[in-house]
């Protein structure tokens, strides 16, 4: 099975960076049109860089990792290309416990093929400014055509969600995913998606 996981508030948790898009004493001003969210300053590097993992949906990653005759996963994200090398090294960073499971994995995974294996990212151009629905939408015709055919997403936000609904996926949606209010916590049916996969694949 191949499957799609979403990063921003699915698997990174990006509380510390909310001002910048729902408190509008951090919003960015321009040419004298009025101010608007700072996606710019909530995307960057350095700010990103701080996120931490999300447990749930790092265990459901870490469990299907560990089972690539079963699952094949791809990271489709609409963050822009140019964070790639950063989102890279976030995914793999190996001194984070979540993140280390996975690391290893990909480790243990490259040692055995004899190349370097690691995540598969999909992700916005540099000036593609449609909304992220959209752009993922032609993320998956791409994943497609390269060969993948996923039948499973997890996702934070709605309009995506039902994007990878109307396109036949199974989606799990893990959060609100409404960037311009608080923050909802990851529900707790994560916790037995977790539950279930370990327990189903130990005995399989």
């Amino acid at each position: 099975m191949d499957v799609i996981f979403d990063i921003d508030g699915t698997l990174a948790n990006a509380k510390h960076r909310l001002h910048f898009i729902n408190d509008n004493a951090h919003w960015t001003t321009s040419g004298g049109k009025p101010p608007r969210p700072n996606w710019e300053a909530f995307l960057a590097d350095d700010q990103v860089a701080k996120d931490t993992p999300i447990p749930q949906t790092w265990s459901i990653l870490s469990t299907m990792l560990e089972f690539p005759s079963d699952y094949r996963v791809i990271f489709i994200t609409g963050r822009k290309e140019s964070t790639r090398r950063m989102t890279y090294s976030w995914l793999t960073e190996p001194t984070c416990d979540h993140r280390g499971c996975a690391a290893l994995v990909w480790k243990k995974q490259s040692l055995y093929q004899g190349k370097t294996v690691g995540p598969i990212l999909y992700m916005r151009s540099e000036s593609d400014r449609r909304p992220s629905d959209v752009v993922k939408e032609s993320l998956l015709f791409r994943a497609r055509a390269d060969g993948f055919h996923p039948d499973l997403a997890f996702e934070d936000r709605k309009e995506d969600a039902a994007m990878w609904r109307r396109n036949g996926l199974l989606c799990c949606q893990v959060a609100e995913g409404n960037y311009l209010a608080p923050h909802s916590c990851v529900p707790s049916f994560l916790i037995n998606v977790t539950l279930f996969l370990r327990v189903n694949l130990t005995f399989t």
